[in-house]
């Protein structure tokens, strides 16, 4: 996609469209693959996967530029180039978007089917749900993400690099969903700002991390294991705890209060 809008000077919103069926064709493939695994074999695969395609985008220089990466132009949109402003602009509100559509696919009896198939394939087909549909449906949901976060992502630095693609990065994003809390799509935010957003914002600052970068991944290690060890359901359920203990000290001394002005009685 970066190649024909950056390159080609194709119109966006036409690669935008290329991009979506590439991907969903490739989601199709991987969807019907998986209903032969599931569980941590699925994970491997997926991951395996992953890898293969970054090895093709390294070896496919036309398009990708190998091991170089590809500068691209200014992107166009209606004929107009996007400028940087735009750029921020587009990419929050399909951030808004694209959480509400989640939330109310999750509230919907596509998203419950989705989730009963999460924690059971066996118990899922025994209340009828199919397999086949559903696991299709994700993978297909999953490429459309991604497809659209490759395009943002490409819009904003406007610069490509293929060996970027590689099992870390994949595990920097389960380490977000792991320390924000997969249970809850606000947890997830959190987790991203957290693993993201600490290194860029405060590690990257710091003489010791910036002359030894190794120790940015300790930090994130050490970090999941803590939050693994002490809050599994990750830093949301971490909030939800201060939340409820900090509710509870206001009642008693709201009500300490109430017993210290009006009397017990009251």
């Amino acid at each position: 996609m970066g190649y024909f809008s950056g390159i080609m000077e194709w119109p966006l919103l036409y690669t935008l469209g290329i991009a979506f069926a590439i991907a969903n064709a490739v989601g199709l493939v991987v969807g019907f693959i998986s209903l032969r695994i599931e569980g941590m074999y699925l994970a491997i695969i997926t991951l395996g996967l992953g890898e293969i395609m970054k090895a093709f985008f390294i070896s496919y220089e036309k398009f990708t530029g190998g091991y170089s990466g590809r500068h691209f132009r200014n992107f166009t949109l209606f004929g107009q180039p996007v400028s940087p402003e735009a750029v921020y602009l587009i990419i929050t509100a399909v951030f808004v978007l694209m959480m509400i559509f989640t939330l109310n696919i999750i509230k919907s009896p596509t998203g419950r089917a989705m989730l009963a198939m999460k924690d059971s394939d066996s118990a899922a087909q025994s209340m009828g749900i199919s397999l086949l549909k559903y696991r299709l449906l994700a993978f297909i949901i999953s490429t459309i993400y991604a497809v659209l976060a490759g395009m943002l992502y490409i819009m904003y630095s406007k610069y490509s690099y293929a060996p970027d693609w590689n099992l870390s990065y994949s595990l920097n994003i389960l380490a977000a969903v792991i320390v924000g809390g997969e249970m809850s799509i606000a947890g997830i935010i959190i987790g991203v700002f957290t693993i993201y957003g600490l290194k860029l914002g405060v590690l990257d600052y710091i003489p010791l991390f910036i002359n030894n970068q190794f120790l940015t991944g300790i930090f994130t290690g050490v970090l999941i294991i803590v939050i693994v060890m002490f809050y599994p359901g990750g830093m949301i359920r971490l909030l939800q705890t201060i939340r409820y203990k900090l509710t509870s000290l206001f009642g008693k001394l709201k009500r300490k209060w109430k017993e210290y002005r009006y009397g017990k009685d009251n």
